[in-house]
């Protein structure tokens, strides 16, 4: 019993205990002497072992900041893309826009005009000048929508209203040359629309999806055509489901 406990049991329990305090920031590991024969074989052996999974351990770490590296490189290019694109789109959106604003600053011009009258009414003066601060909000309103496209995306998920941006999107859309003779319909039936989604990047699939379908209805006749743009509630079950068994269902149809 004495030489067993000698031989084997002290050694083992000497590596034992060195395994219990291992740290991975020690150099040496396991030590056994000369005359414990196989546990010092076995010592060696697992020497050899701890010191594979050490360096092992080294060139995983430095395999994933190499891949966390590449992966913001990627992230940071598909934000490019995704920016080229949006400003691709506003390039589009430009003559239509220019040419939206040219008919209310005509309607301003004409007040104007007007307005420098001296003979007209006081109650003339303010029905001239009310209907003038309306066309040059309708105005603003239409810069503000083409600058809030070309302003870079914000990716912040917020609950949002899906039926208010929409709409919005429709209404720069709609005076494009490209729409002339394309008409929009819409029907927003869903009587819940919050949704938590990035509204610009929401903003950006809308205006794609009838940007394209435009250019589909372009390419086939003569060009007359319709989109059709709804909503609706569904039943169906699932993660991304509420409470209730329904979700959000859009559909842009040309």
């Amino acid at each position: 019993a004495y030489r067993l406990n000698r031989i084997y049991m002290r050694p083992i329990q000497r590596m034992v205990k060195r395994a219990e305090e291992f740290r991975e920031e020690d150099a040496f590991l396991f030590s056994a002497r000369k005359s414990d024969d196989e546990i010092n074989h076995l010592s060696t052996s697992l020497n050899l072992l701890l010191r594979r999974i050490s360096n092992d351990k080294r060139q995983l770490q430095q395999t994933v900041t190499e891949l966390e590296v590449a992966n913001q490189s990627l992230k940071q290019a598909q934000n490019e893309v995704i920016r080229a694109e949006t400003l691709a789109s506003v390039g589009r959106l430009a003559s239509g826009v220019a040419h939206e604003i040219g008919n209310p600053l005509g309607i301003v011009l004409g007040y104007l005009d007007l307005l420098g009258n001296p003979e007209i009414s006081a109650t003339d003066r303010k029905e001239f000048l009310d209907r003038t601060e309306e066309e040059v909000q309708r105005i603003n309103s239409i810069i503000r929508q083409l600058l809030d496209l070309s302003r870079p995306s914000d990716s912040k998920v917020d609950l949002v209203r899906l039926h208010a941006i929409l709409q919005d999107t429709v209404a720069i859309v709609s005076p494009q040359p490209l729409m002339k003779q394309i008409r929009i319909r819409t029907h927003l039936e869903a009587d819940h629309d919050s949704i938590l989604a990035a509204p610009e990047q929401l903003r950006q699939v809308f205006l794609n999806l009838l940007l394209n379908a435009a250019d589909a209805i372009a390419s086939d006749g003569d060009g007359h055509g319709e989109i059709r743009v709804s909503s609706s509630l569904v039943a169906e079950s699932g993660a991304h489901s509420s409470p209730e068994g329904e979700v959000l269902e859009l559909r842009i149809e040309d």
